[in-house]
């Protein structure tokens, strides 16, 4: 059997999305490990999971929140924000160069003697060094594609293609922003290193293209593994290198119990959590508040809000029917939902979709806008700006998903397609079948 390594980013959604594979190739017999950032170490081992720490020197350990704690606080000075944010830039470019040109990351990585290595799309460079010295690799999206393509705008954008020419035209701006967006700062700090090592291995060189977004580096032109279905995407032009292999959602990931105050409650049940980016707080906490102030003219309903770490539950005017909580176990409490609040990250849409909850998605960074466009595109829910937010208008939206059945139904059929392919072996015998096939080493 094989000796598989996933080299996640360094956040809890994207090691919560790699489980489900992780534990279906275990099942069948192959060695599976983690090689990341230390942060999320603990996450990983408390899921059973042998664990190695990367680039310790550059990113010891607490250090990211550290930083982004500083970078966050109201009282924090513009100077002390400016070398934060200075001395981060540093460290991100130190690890960079290493990750392509370091003896020590390669002996490493070889040292651990992977038959696979499934590198993250977010930071797929590590590929760049395993292809080097001779270790097959493939990527693992946590999210849709990233790499452009003229039929799809980027996932950064609420843009739903196909709605006449002035939506092609945005999608076309957008892309061309991030384009021109990637030749300045650490982004432009990039292209030179891939440029650098273009010229000593250009064969290495010919899989970089940096027509891609949300990415640490370049999309690469090797086999990339979506960890979605192709029924939630829009249209592509092309789908060369991806294979979409199915939600690889984890349902028996390990969970703390259900809190004794979210049980034993016969209500229809509301959850709202916003993901786990604390950076995000300032803008959650009014929003919060609105959506307590909603519930509270529904009392025939019940709510459980999550707020995360960098908020206290102390901040909130809270009405009897709602139960307000740094964190709970999310699958658990899906389980009991008839719909859920969200920001729209894809391991929080793929866990609706699984458990058959529709969706409000006030999306915030990154790929949620995307995956907002898509779920509102498909009927699985409703989406809006968390700006533009009322206790009226979140009701509002709380009443037409919650009493118009067509949206249960859609989320239904799309539910069946999401368990269908979470059950198919298409992955795996994708993972065998590249593991199987070592390249050669780069001279």
């Amino acid at each position: 059997m094989a000796r598989i390594a996933f080299f996640p980013f360094a956040e809890i959604g994207h090691t919560n999305a790699t489980f489900g594979l992780a534990r279906r190739l275990r099942a069948r017999g192959h060695d599976v490990f983690y090689l990341s950032l230390a942060d999320v170490q603990d996450h990983v081992r408390s899921q059973g999971w042998e664990f190695t720490p990367f680039f310790e020197d550059v990113f010891p350990k607490g250090y990211l929140d550290a930083k982004y704690a500083l970078l966050r606080a109201r009282n924090a000075s513009l100077r002390d924000r400016y070398a934060a944010a200075t001395e981060l830039d540093a460290r991100a470019r130190a690890q960079f160069t290493e990750v392509l040109f370091g003896d020590d990351f390669a002996a490493r990585m070889s040292a651990l003697r992977p038959d696979l290595m499934l590198i993250d799309a977010v930071y797929p460079l590590p590929a760049l060094t395993a292809r080097r010295i001779g270790i097959p690799a493939a990527i693992f999206c946590t999210t849709l594609p990233l790499g452009r393509d003229e039929a799809v705008p980027p996932l950064s954008t609420r843009i739903v293609p196909g709605q006449g020419r002035w939506s092609a035209l945005k999608a076309r701006a957008a892309w061309t922003w991030f384009d021109l967006r990637g030749r300045i700062g650490y982004v432009g700090f990039t292209r030179a290193k891939i440029k650098e090592l273009a010229g000593r291995y250009p064969e290495l060189g010919e899989l970089c293209d940096f027509g891609t977004h949300l990415q640490h580096g370049p999309r690469l032109k090797i086999p990339t593994l979506i960890a979605s279905c192709q029924s939630l995407d829009f249209h592509r032009a092309s789908t060369d290198h991806l294979h979409y292999v199915g939600p690889c959602i984890d349902l028996e990931r390990v969970e703390p119990p259900l809190p004794s105050e979210i049980a034993g409650d016969d209500r229809p049940l509301i959850y709202c959590a916003l993901g786990t980016h604390d950076e995000h707080a300032p803008r959650c906490r009014p929003f919060f508040q609105a959506v307590l102030d909603a519930m509270s003219r529904r009392p025939h309903q019940r709510l459980v809000l999550v707020v995360g770490k960098a908020l206290s539950v102390g901040d909130f005017r809270v009405p009897s029917n709602a139960v307000v909580m740094r964190s709970v176990p999310q699958l658990k409490v899906l389980r009991s939902a008839t719909l859920m609040i969200t920001h729209g990250g894809m391991n929080s849409v793929k866990e609706c979709i699984c458990l058959g909850v529709p969706m409000i998605v006030f999306p915030l960074a990154w790929d949620q806008p995307g995956n907002a466009a898509r779920i509102a595109y498909h009927g699985l829910g409703v989406t809006a700006d968390i700006a533009a937010a009322t206790p009226e208008s979140i009701g509002a939206m709380i009443d037409a998903v919650s009493t118009d059945l067509g949206y249960r139904a859609r989320i239904r059929t799309m539910q069946q397609r999401f368990l269908s392919e979470n059950d198919s072996d298409r992955a795996l015998e994708l993972i065998e079948r590249l593991a199987a096939q070592r390249p050669p080493a780069s001279a």
